[in-house]
């Protein structure tokens, strides 16, 4: 009985010897060798993680971003102090660039003005004008880029103005609306930019939202009835909600503020005034001649639609 105890005590103890060694083995296997953790180590190193996106921001980094209009600060009337030059000055505006570009092989223009009055005011309206036209984003976005510009008493307007496809573009008759634009109004004894409020007083206008509001809807309604098709669209409802909301923007307060005013080479008050449309992106800015219209009272947007309507119905 002793001896066969012993036996199988033996037995089981080497059974466990075995067992333990087996498991060992096992879990040696499971484990990476030395190269592989080395391997493991190395691809995983902080270096290495951080370099690689400081690779792909500075590669971002210099790709140009034409989704969106350049960033740069804008030169502005509030910040502008008066220059008062040595001696006469005569505003005069010449060509700072004026030439010819393909875009897959089709040959577009761009001319773009240089304002020749004294000081560092101008200097900076100057260089901000090259920087945005001749900008990637203008460049591949509008077909030609072109200016005008008009001297009222003290006042010298500069407009610039890039024409895509969507519309004619410009001073043609025709052209109702244009894609960007950037208006200038220098004061030429000051040779500082001016406000608005300063470039309507110029134009002998004490009160001049009413005005202008009233011109920019009667515009935006000659563009909307210039053809059948256009008649049909936004006068072909005698109750049209949609138009009703468009206009009510369209003589808003917030659309008076945005208006940009020139003067014209007759020495007539224009703005570059918003209209708004119930279809497409919304609307767009058009050449809109003030002193066309007379100062009177805004009417509601329903009456004005109503009036639009007839006039397009008769």
């Amino acid at each position: 009985m002793k001896h066969n105890l012993k036996k199988l005590i033996g037995a089981i103890l080497l059974f466990a010897l075995v067992f333990s060694l087996v498991a060992c083995g096992e879990t040696a296997s499971e484990l990476p060798t030395p190269t592989e953790t080395e391997a493991v180590t190395t691809t995983e190193t902080p270096m290495e993680t951080t370099t690689a996106p400081e690779e792909t921001t500075e590669a971002l980094s210099t790709e140009t971003d034409i989704s969106t209009e350049p960033t740069e600060e804008r030169v502005s009337a509030d910040r502008q102090e008066d220059y008062t030059p040595t001696g006469e000055v005569t505003a005069n505006v010449v060509d700072a660039l004026n030439e010819a570009y393909t875009i897959d092989q089709v040959v577009y223009s761009r001319v773009l003005p240089q304002i020749d009055l004294p000081g560092p005011n101008v200097e900076a309206i100057n260089e901000e004008i090259l920087r945005d036209y001749t900008s990637d984003f203008y460049t591949a976005n509008y077909a030609n880029i072109y200016y005008e510009w008009a001297v009222k008493d003290d006042v010298l307007s500069v407009v610039i103005v890039g024409s895509g496809s969507m519309f004619d573009g410009g001073w043609e008759e025709e052209g109702y609306g244009c894609d960007a634009f950037s208006v200038y109004n220098i004061s030429i004894s000051k040779c500082r930019l001016l406000k608005d409020e300063e470039v309507y007083a110029a134009a002998g206008m004490a009160d001049p939202e009413v005005q202008v509001l009233n011109a920019i809807v009667h515009y935006g309604a000659r563009w909307k009835g210039r053809n059948e098709g256009g008649k049909q669209l936004f006068f072909g409802n005698p109750d049209n909600s949609n138009e009703i909301r468009a206009i009510e923007e369209t003589i808003s307060h917030e659309n008076f503020l945005q208006a940009k005013p020139y003067f014209d080479k007759d020495g007539n008050l224009n703005v570059m005034g918003y209209v708004v449309t119930n279809i497409g992106a919304g609307g767009f800015y058009g050449f809109v001649p003030v002193y066309e219209y007379e100062n009177t009272p805004l009417l509601t947007a329903e009456e004005y639609y109503a009036t639009f309507y007839e006039q397009y119905n008769k």
